[in-house]
C-alpha cells in the first residue's frame, strides 16, 4: 500500500490511513458552492475515506475551472 503525499483521487488509496474503503460522492446543494457565473456553480467532487473520515474535494470539470479562473482573475 501506498502512504504518504499521494492523492487519493487518483490511486484509490487513502494518504492518512491506507486504506482503500474510499467514497466518491459529488456535491448537492448542501455543499460547497464556488460560483461560476450569474447562476450558476461548480460541481465540488469529495474522495472520503471511509476508515478514517479523511476528505478530499475536487472540482474535475475544466470548464468550471476555466470559469472559476476567468471570474476570479480578471
Amino acid at each position: 500500500m501506498m502512504k504518504g503525499n499521494t492523492i487519493m483521487k487518483n490511486s484509490g488509496i487513502c494518504p492518512k490511513c491506507t486504506s482503500d474503503k474510499i467514497a466518491k460522492v459529488k456535491s448537492d446543494s448542501l455543499g460547497v458552492r464556488i460560483g461560476t457565473g450569474a447562476f450558476s456553480i461548480a460541481e465540488v467532487s469529495y474522495n472520503i475515506c471511509c476508515q478514517c473520515g479523511y476528505i478530499e474535494e475536487w472540482i474535475e470539470s475544466e470548464s468550471d475551472l476555466n470559469k472559476i479562473w476567468d471570474k476570479h482573475n480578471s
